[in-house]
């Protein structure tokens, strides 16, 4: 029950791991060349990301708090979301692309919460 302070203009592709994995095995099978975006279909910020979670997973969002600013060790650029359409193009309808929303409702079901 303590709250969390997170930023509001740094956005980045969050990335669920169990989707990451059949995407790359899926990469490997069509024996894709190249570079290719392998994140999220959705790009946000860390506070969207943080209210998402609570609402999956029936967490207090009041004490979820915005901040405009946040002292970090190393610089990063405000909007590093990486841009898929490459890879939409390959996969087609192969592999789904989870949102940040089917990761989280995946997590959840195979982790058996309520």
């Amino acid at each position: 029950n303590e709250s969390v302070n997170l930023v509001k203009h740094q956005i980045n592709n969050p990335t669920y791991v169990r989707n990451l994995s059949e995407i790359i095995l899926k990469l490997i099978e069509k024996d894709a060349k190249g570079i290719y975006h392998t994140v999220g279909s959705e790009a946000l910020n860390r506070y969207e990301m943080a209210l998402k979670c609570a609402d999956i997973f029936n967490l207090n969002k009041e004490l979820i708090n915005p901040i405009e600013n946040f002292i970090q060790l190393a610089t990063r650029p405000a909007n590093a979301a990486l841009d898929i359409t490459k890879l939409k193009r390959l996969l087609g309808t192969d592999v789904a692309i989870f949102s940040l929303l089917d990761g989280l409702k995946d997590m959840k079901q195979i982790r058996n919460i309520e």
